[in-house]
C-alpha cells in the first residue's frame, strides 16, 4: 500500500490538489428544504419518497429501526435522509422520537440548474420505471434509455419542472459534455529525487487512461517506442459516435500517456539501468497501461464521448477489473456552469467507496479565467484527486488558466 500511495501521488501530474473530503453517499448537492413544505399530518401518507429529519446523530439502534420500517436511498446532510416509506411507518418513527420532520420528495427541487435543452433523468432504483416511462412519453420524446436513466430533449425549462414531479424521479441535470483539458500544462514534479530516494519507477503498477486515442492505436511495433511493450490493452469505446479506430488523431491521449509512463527511450533514457536523467520519460516509466479511447475521427476534436444516460463508472469498471488501480482523466465537463456536484461525480465517489484501492485522478479544468468556483465535474467528487496546474518555471504559482475552487458542494 505504501508503494501504491507514493506512485499514485506521482501520477497526479500536477501540483495543486483540490478537495478530497470523504462524503461519498450524498445523492446531490447540499440544499435547504422549505419549511412551508413540512408535512405535519403524516399518519395517512401514501407510500412515496420523502425527506426525513432525524434531528441529530443517528445512533446504531436508530439506524436499525429506520431500516426495519423504510428504505433509505441516501441523505443530503448528516441528519436528513431520503427514504421510501408510507405514513404508518413514518408515524411510528415519529412517535418513537426518531423522525422529527417530513417533506414529500417531489415537492422539493430535485434538479440541477436548468441550462440548454438536453437532460438526463434518473429514477430511484425501486421506482416503477415502466410507469415513469409512460408518463415521460406523454410529455416529451425519449432519445435514449438505459435502465433507470433517460436522455431527453425538452422545448423549455417548464417541461423540466413538470417532469421533476413525476413519481420516482430522483434527479434531473443537463447532459454533461466532456472535453480534454491537459493540453496546456507541463509536468513539474521532481521525479528524479523520488526515484533515487524510494526506487519507484512504476513497475508492477497498472494505470488506466481515458482520452482521445493512443498513437497508432495498434499494440505492435508501430506504437511509439516510449510506450510499446507495456500496453495491456487498447479499447475503442467511441464506436457508437463514429470512431473507427483507437488511434490518436488529436494527439492529446498520446501526450497524456507519455507524461504518465513514457519510457524516454526516444530521448536518451536507459530503462535497463533505471537511468532517466535528462530524458523526457514519464513519471512512472515502468508502469503498464490500459488505454480506453473515447475520441472520434476528427483531428480537430477534443471531445470525450461518454454516453448521456450511462452510469459514468461503466468507463472505469473494466479497467479496474483488469488490475488498474490508478485512473488518469485529463478531461472535464465544458458545459457545466459553476462547480456543481453532478451525478457523475457522485457515482465516482461511490465507486471509490466500494473499491477503496482505486485512485481516480481528474483535471480541475482550464477555466481559470472564470475565477473562483471554476473546478468542473467530475472533478468535484469528494473521493477523487482533482488537480490544477502550476506555472512551468514557478511551480509554487497557480497557472492563470487553471480552474480554482471552492466547489458548489
Amino acid at each position: 500500500m505504501k508503494q501504491l500511495g507514493i506512485f499514485s501521488a506521482i501520477c497526479v501530474l500536477l501540483v495543486s490538489v483540490v478537495g478530497v473530503s470523504a462524503n461519498q453517499s450524498v445523492i446531490f448537492a447540499e440544499r435547504t428544504l422549505s419549511d412551508e413544505n413540512t408535512i405535519n399530518d403524516i399518519a395517512n401518507l401514501e407510500k412515496d419518497y420523502y425527506f426525513i429529519d432525524v434531528g441529530g446523530p443517528t445512533l446504531p439502534s436508530m439506524y436499525e429501526r429506520l431500516n426495519e420500517l423504510l428504505v433509505i436511498h441516501g441523505y443530503i446532510d448528516p441528519f436528513i435522509y431520503i427514504v421510501r416509506a408510507d405514513g404508518k411507518s413514518l408515524h411510528i418513527l415519529h412517535n418513537e422520537n426518531i423522525v422529527k420532520r417530513v417533506w414529500l420528495y417531489q415537492n422539493e427541487k430535485n434538479h440541477a440548474a436548468l441550462e440548454g435543452n438536453e437532460y438526463t433523468i434518473i429514477f430511484f432504483d425501486d421506482a416503477n420505471i415502466k410507469e415513469g416511462k409512460k408518463l415521460l412519453e406523454q410529455l416529451i420524446k425519449i432519445k435514449e434509455q438505459k435502465e433507470k436513466r433517460f436522455y431527453i430533449t425538452v422545448k423549455d425549462k417548464q417541461e423540466v419542472e413538470t417532469i421533476a414531479r413525476i413519481p420516482g424521479v430522483m434527479w434531473i441535470e443537463p447532459v454533461s459534455k466532456y472535453e480534454t483539458v491537459n493540453d496546456a500544462i507541463n509536468a513539474a514534479l521532481e521525479t528524479d529525487a523520488i526515484r533515487s530516494k524510494f526506487g519507484l519507477y512504476g513497475a508492477g503498477q497498472i494505470v488506466s487512461v481515458i482520452d482521445t486515442g493512443l498513437d497508432t492505436g495498434v499494440n505492435d511495433a508501430s506504437m511509439h517506442d516510449d510506450i510499446e511493450g507495456r500496453i495491456l490493452s487498447i479499447i475503442d469505446y467511441a464506436t457508437f459516435f463514429g470512431s473507427t479506430s483507437p488511434d490518436d488523431r488529436q494527439g492529446h491521449g498520446t501526450h497524456v500517456t507519455g507524461t504518465i509512463l513514457g519510457s524516454g527511450v526516444k530521448s536518451g533514457s536507459d530503462p535497463a539501468g533505471n537511468d532517466y536523467t535528462g530524458s523526457f520519460a514519464g513519471v512512472a516509466p515502468k508502469a503498464s497501461l490500459i488505454f480506453q479511447a473515447y475520441g472520434d475521427n476528427n483531428p480537430a476534436s477534443n471531445v470525450i464521448y461518454l454516453s448521456g444516460t450511462g452510469d459514468i463508472t461503466y468507463a472505469f469498471t473494466p479497467a479496474y477489473n483488469n488490475g488498474a488501480r490508478t485512473h488518469s482523466n485529463s478531461w472535464t465537463c465544458v458545459s457545466c456552469s459553476g462547480s456543481p456536484y453532478t451525478t457523475g461525480a457522485r457515482e465516482l465517489d461511490e465507486f471509490v467507496d466500494i473499491n477503496e484501492d482505486a485512485v481516480i485522478v481528474f483535471a480541475a479544468g482550464n477555466f481559470g479565467s472564470q475565477g473562483a468556483n471554476s473546478v468542473k465535474p467530475p472533478g468535484t467528487g469528494k473521493n477523487l484527486i482533482t488537480v490544477g496546474a502550476s506555472e512551468r518555471t514557478n511551480i509554487d504559482t497557480i497557472a492563470s488558466f487553471s480552474s480554482l475552487g471552492p466547489t458548489d458542494d
